[in-house]
């Protein structure tokens, strides 16, 4: 059992959104694809020391967002009883500033191999995975939250 860990980190991810909604007088599809870059603070109250060196966790992380890049359209129609069918179609960066939430959170689970420079001093490689709990995008119909995978390389301060 180890005590509470908290983490600092910087992320860099991109991907592709497809969302659709159709009904019998109105539907749309936004298909989108972003870049994004995080920072995020994790509070990890569960913890365990499992076989020598490897720490498995559990907790929360929130992020903010630093910055973001987005392209893509949103098309769509709807069903005007004067007008008829009116289709739309327009570019997302004409019609929005920003595509991402400002902020978000979700659970983690991150399980890390320890490698002591120093008795207070590790690098790690560590596989986390991540499930969202609120919306990552703010200019989206849908509420979309992200499952994520990561390998990366943590370092590691113990504080007494």
């Amino acid at each position: 059992w180890l005590k509470m860990r908290f983490t600092l980190s910087y992320d860099q991810y991109n991907g592709e959104i497809i969302d659709k909604y159709s009904r019998l007088v109105s539907g749309y599809t936004t298909e989108a694809q972003f870049s994004k870059s995080v920072i995020s603070l994790g509070i990890f109250p569960v913890n365990f020391y499992l076989i020598n060196h490897i720490d498995l966790n559990f907790g929360i992380t929130i992020s903010g967002l630093i910055s973001e890049t987005f392209s893509g359209t949103e098309k769509g129609f709807s069903i005007d009883p004067t007008d008829g069918y009116i289709f739309y179609e327009y570019n997302l960066a004409d019609k929005y500033s920003g595509f991402n939430s400002p902020w978000y959170f979700g659970v983690q689970t991150r399980i890390a191999y320890d490698f002591y420079l120093s008795e207070s001093l590790m690098i790690s490689p560590q596989y986390s995975f991540y499930m969202g709990l609120s919306d990552e995008f703010s200019n989206v119909v849908s509420d979309l939250k992200l499952i994520r995978h990561c390998l990366c390389i943590g370092v590691e301060k113990r504080i007494k």
